[in-house]
């Protein structure tokens, strides 16, 4: 009887330790790459074969996930969509062609929870039209330091929902020589961060 118990006792705290550390195998962030369309399009970020891997694209939470996103160059006019909130820990993207540009059109809100990742957002040309993050009346918002702009960029914030609005901000990060250019209505809430 004794060793039943005993059995019975051991098989309850593995799985009671099991249950514990199950949260935290889904708070760290799973990093996601864009492998959707680079030419001239609009492009869809809730369509799961746009990412690698495609079974655990970053939908806001997909699962009690968290995502780590990197979106690289585009070889023409680029328009990613979303459609609904999401939530990131945090997001890279990049332009180093100025044969290429990204605009990241929001379909929701779209809130950053974590530390900036490497290279955070990063024009490697002179245009700033070459990234572009459209609110679309929406907000884009951070809880840490997770919006992060490279140095020597130059980048675009605006609306192009009627009558503008959104809102861009929270912690920034914003070095070196950056230009950020605002259009339509846009509301720019820098909290700390500034460089």
């Amino acid at each position: 009887m004794k060793t039943r118990t005993n059995k019975l006792l051991l098989i309850t705290g593995i799985v009671s330790l099991l249950l514990l550390t199950l949260p935290s195998l889904h708070s760290a962030a799973i990093p996601a790459t864009w492998s959707g369309g680079t030419a001239t399009g609009t492009y869809t970020w809730e369509t799961a074969s746009n990412w690698t891997p495609s079974a655990n694209y970053p939908s806001g939470g997909q699962g009690g996930n968290t995502f780590s996103v990197t979106i690289g160059d585009a070889t023409g006019d680029r328009v990613i969509t979303t459609s609904g909130a999401i939530s990131l820990t945090g997001i890279q993207l990049t332009q180093s062609s100025s044969g290429g540009s990204s605009t990241l059109k929001l379909g929701g809100n779209l809130s950053l929870t974590g530390s900036p990742v490497a290279g955070g957002i990063t024009n490697s040309t002179s245009d700033p039209a070459k990234i572009v993050i459209d609110l679309n009346g929406f907000n884009f918002t951070n809880s840490l330091n997770a919006i992060y702009f490279a140095s020597g960029g130059n980048y675009t914030v605006r609306s192009t929902a009627v009558g503008g609005g959104g809102t861009f901000g929270g912690n920034l990060s914003l070095y070196g020589d950056n230009n950020l250019h605002v259009e339509n209505s846009v509301t720019i809430e820098i909290s700390t961060g500034v460089h």
